[in-house]
């Protein structure tokens, strides 16, 4: 046997190996899961077995600017540990961990979101994982943003709790996050 770190599905255990990873094709996306329970992989993890000791994020931000996080954790407390993630899907499994942990995350902050994806299908998705780990007090998401809504987006934020859109000047999303977060958690 190597000496090396083996990777395993953070949900059931089973060693990421050949042939346990199984890909699911969801409209115009991939998502990997396990191959014993179906639980949505992050495939950085992968072979890098350092990233399962990283610490419990208390912040999850999705934005193309990996450059944020530092930016971001200069600027609140330092017991707020800030992740930031390229994919909303990647912020659902960050979310995923934590629930399972049982340790509150505080917000996800949203900038961007994936190809061929709605601003509410991040919300939706972010409020079924709740209901399924049966959490009481929903954790609230910001959209900073300079896209308009449609209104069939419009009624579906509206039909869930703690959605907050704060429009932004065209390509300043990434500016105006870092300017309101520091109010945010203070």
């Amino acid at each position: 046997m190597s000496a090396t770190s083996r990777i395993s599905c953070p949900m059931c255990g089973q060693p990421l190996d050949r042939g346990s990873i199984e890909e699911v094709f969801i409209e115009f996306s991939t998502l990997n899961s396990c191959g014993r329970c179906g639980f949505g992989l992050d495939l950085r993890w992968r072979g890098r077995g350092s990233a399962l000791s990283r610490p419990t994020p208390n912040l999850v931000v999705v934005s193309t600017e990996l450059a944020l996080e530092e930016q971001l954790s200069e600027s609140l407390n330092a017991s707020i540990k800030v992740e930031v993630v390229k994919e909303p899907t990647d912020a659902l499994g960050i979310y995923a961990k934590t629930l399972r942990k049982e340790v509150p995350l505080s917000a996800i902050l949203v900038t961007t979101r994936g190809q061929s994806q709605r601003w509410s299908d991040i919300a939706v998705a972010v409020r079924a994982l709740e209901e399924g780990f049966k959490v009481a007090t929903p954790m609230p998401i910001w959209f900073f943003s300079s896209a308009e809504l449609n209104q069939i987006e419009l009624s579906i934020f509206e039909d869930l709790a703690d959605i907050y859109w704060r429009e932004t000047p065209v390509n300043q999303e990434n500016q105006t996050l870092l300017e309101v977060t520091p109010q945010l958690f203070s």
